[in-house]
């Protein structure tokens, strides 16, 4: 529940990246093909994206 609502918080990009890397499983390539963009910018973008949520989970679980 509380991972459902910090990926809400995260701009549409970096959700769908997030998601279809470790919900669907798919490589970098996959979702390149898929976005239309480039497998590194994904790779950057849920680099970026997982310290924001990490912190999201944190700050909404109270670090748990």
């Amino acid at each position: 529940e509380a991972l459902v609502a910090c990926l809400a918080e995260l701009d549409e990009k970096s959700r769908d990246a997030v998601v279809l890397r470790f919900q669907h499983g798919f490589t970098f390539e996959q979702m390149a093909e898929i976005c239309g963009e480039k497998s590194g910018t994904l790779q950057v973008r849920v680099a970026r994206a997982l310290p924001q949520l990490r912190a999201k989970l944190e700050q909404r679980t109270g670090g748990f």
